[in-house]
């Protein structure tokens, strides 16, 4: 019985495994039915391994040894424990003992690490010049630069950019802090040229970082500056020029950053305060930073600050816009900027470019391209005109710009230009909305237009045949105030005229509109005042009859933009208005005055203030409130300013007269005085 049942087990199994064969063979034949086989077991992913803790590390603790004395010089010593705590797998604190002074010279923050001033905590800059190394090259000593310029052949070549600074996180470091109610304190001297220039904090190419809590003073340079960083975090510091040195000495410098937070912090610079810059062709050293390529300024919010300056010619919060030669213009963009609940005691702008050749700095007024940027609730004490000469497409609390500046969506990520929608963008040099099906989409400018004006609105457009269109509509509001439809599936040049119910800005562009499905396309924008009828003075003007020595730049009354028109009538006449010719961009107080040329004595009562509206090619006239007298035979000048706060002025000879016309760059840009009777 044994036997027999062995076989049959063994029959049985034969049996079976023949079937399994046959099924298998069906499944794998394309012209059976597939039979569903149960799915098959994963692996499931592995944990990942916890980071540990970061290791703690008092400096005056072994192996480190500092003495905290203010002395001796601990550079070794931080540095040591600095180097440490990067090499913990989950990195490290670093903690500078409470009330402690360490003198040191330059230190090297690296990935991973917190430099922690423990309340009192002191960093004191050495005065011994043997105490400063070469920290990207073995850490050897390093020969200074002193004083504050280097070059006289180059303007503003600071003797900072020579020299490391104090505290350096270089390209490619991630995630540092330093913090706590401790004080880094310079030494600036009493005379420029015996002292060791260097910033208190520079970072180059750093990805993640904190500075909050502590104190910064004495410094005789830029204070603390980033380059080309992001994801960063200013709060709470305070940084103050008390006991330095003017000129020069910038509180905090965001230059092509991204992703930015200054908060609570209380800046007395004794140069600019906050500020984002960005710089094309920049002749100046760069020992510790490179600006060959260039980042965009994004996503900056700077709030709750409060910014003073220790003289007059220097700007609490201002923008230093000097990329505008950069072949990519998209590359030095500003947008995304959020400034708010701050105390600022003057705003401005430094705008123009470095000529490549001559290495000098040229006022000619350009500028990056700027777009997006929201001002709220700031208390600025005094502005600027330079400040008002930015050009920014899409600002709240400010003026836009006045002209469409990228209507021909020439570049890959539309400088200039703000888009609504995943769906709208560029290609080939044209810009698009798309998949209307799906949500909403627009492109567009932010500009200024101005009440009274009748506008014209031309762009090339086209369509999958769905119904797009060209808008224009009330920038706070949303209000639609213009817009045509179109549909055609060509190329074609479409234009509309309108006209808004007050001066403001409004949002000019292309959008789905009433389209629910399909796509547009759209080029060669542009939206500008209809043709500028001139103003009839009557009566006959002095310069029919007076001889002319031309236009020139002037300095009377101490206002630095400032040019005359200076003629000899052959009449006798009374001057009862100026008028002035002027580009789109000519806007501001401006001063108007007339004057005897021979005498140097001013015939006007005082500088009249004469507010100029921009947006618009033409001749503008200001009536004086009284009549001035002139003599036939006398030399006289009439005289317009721009203001004792504009730093534009004519750096090459003036071009030559035609009609009492003159170029003039930057605030004056195209402008040409008349006097009449």
């Amino acid at each position: 019985m044994k036997h027999f049942s062995f076989f049959r087990v063994l029959k049985l199994l034969l049996i079976g495994i023949l079937i399994m064969g046959l099924f298998a063979c069906s499944a794998s034949d394309p012209q059976q039915d597939p039979v569903e086989q149960p799915p098959a077991e994963q692996t499931p992913e592995p944990e990942p391994e916890p980071v540990p803790d970061p290791i703690e590390i008092w400096v005056m603790s072994e192996p480190y040894g500092a003495k905290g004395d203010g002395v001796t010089n601990d550079r070794a010593a931080i540095q040591k424990a600095i180097d440490d705590a990067n090499a913990a797998p989950g990195g490290g604190i670093v903690h500078l003992n409470a009330g402690k002074i360490f003198l040191t010279g330059n230190l090297l923050l690296r990935s991973n690490v917190e430099l922690h001033f423990e309340d009192g905590a002191k960093i004191l800059q050495s005065g011994n010049p043997m105490d400063f190394v070469d920290p990207l090259h073995g850490f050897v000593t390093k020969e200074l630069v002193f004083g504050q310029y280097v070059n006289p052949e180059i303007e503003w070549d600071a003797a900072a950019y020579y020299n490391y600074p104090l505290i350096y996180a270089a390209e490619g470091t991630k995630n540092i802090k330093i913090t706590g109610k401790g004080l880094i304190e310079m030494q600036a001297g009493e005379d420029p040229r015996g002292i060791m220039t260097m910033q208190a904090i520079g970072l180059y190419e750093v990805d993640g970082y904190e500075l909050s809590d502590f104190t910064v003073r004495k410094y005789f340079a830029y204070c603390i500056a980033a380059v080309s960083c992001r994801n960063g975090l200013y709060e709470n510091l305070t940084i103050d020029i008390t006991g330095g040195i003017l000129g020069g000495t910038d509180g905090i410098n965001l230059t092509g950053c991204q992703n930015i937070r200054v908060t609570g912090c209380n800046v007395n610079s004794g140069d600019d305060g906050i500020y984002m810059s960005s710089s094309y062709g920049d002749p100046r050293a760069g020992l510790w930073f490179e600006l060959e390529d260039l980042r965009p300024i994004q996503n900056i919010e700077i709030d709750n600050n409060h910014v003073t300056v220790a003289w007059d010619a220097t700007k609490a919060f201002c923008f230093i816009m000097w990329g505008s030669r950069y072949p990519d213009q998209s590359a030095v963009e500003v947008s995304n900027i959020h400034i708010h609940d701050n105390y600022f005691e003057t705003a401005g702008a430094w705008l123009g470019s470095w000529n490549l050749e001559t290495h000098r700095f040229e006022f000619d007024g350009s500028c990056n391209p700027m777009k997006n940027i929201r001002f709220e609730n700031n208390t600025i004490d005094r502005f600027e005109d330079s400040f008002y000469a930015l050009q920014i497409s899409d600002v709240y609390g400010f003026d836009c710009m006045i002209e469409m500046r990228n209507g021909d969506f020439a570049k890959k990520d539309i400088y200039w230009v703000s888009r609504e929608g995943g769906s709208a963008g560029e290609r080939d040099g044209y810009g698009y909305i798309e998949e209307l099906d799906k949500a909403d989409a627009a492109l567009y400018e932010g500009i200024k237009l101005c009440e009274g004006m009748e506008y014209e609105f031309k762009a090339k457009v086209m369509s999958s045949g769905d119904k797009a269109r060209l808008f224009v509509k009330d920038q706070i509001t949303g209000e639609l105030i213009a817009s045509k439809e179109f549909t055609n599936t060509d190329w074609k040049e479409v234009s509309f005229s309108f006209e808004v119910p007050k001066t403001g800005n409004y949002h000019v562009g292309v959008e789905r509109g009433e389209a629910k499905s399909g796509w547009a396309r759209i080029d060669d924008v542009s939206v500008a005042p209809a043709p500028f009828e001139d103003i009839d003075l009557g009566g006959v003007t002095i310069f029919d009859s007076a001889v002319f020595e031309g236009a020139k730049q002037s300095q009377a009354g101490g206002f630095r933009n400032q040019y005359s028109t200076i003629f000899t009538p052959k009449v006798n006449g009374d001057v009862v208005g100026v008028r002035i010719y002027t580009c789109p961009q000519e806007c501001g107080i401006h001063y108007v005055s007339i004057w005897n040329q021979d005498t140097g004595k001013m015939l006007t009562s005082e500088f009249y203030e004469w507010d100029i509206e921009p947006g618009y090619t033409a001749w503008r006239t200001v009536e004086l409130p009284e009549y001035v007298s002139l003599k036939a035979g006398t030399r006289y000048a009439v005289v317009v300013s721009a203001g004792p706060d504009m730093y534009f002025w004519v750096s090459e000879k003036i071009a030559p007269i035609d009609n009492e016309y003159f170029k003039v760059s930057g605030h004056m840009c195209g402008s040409s005085l008349d006097a009449v009777n």
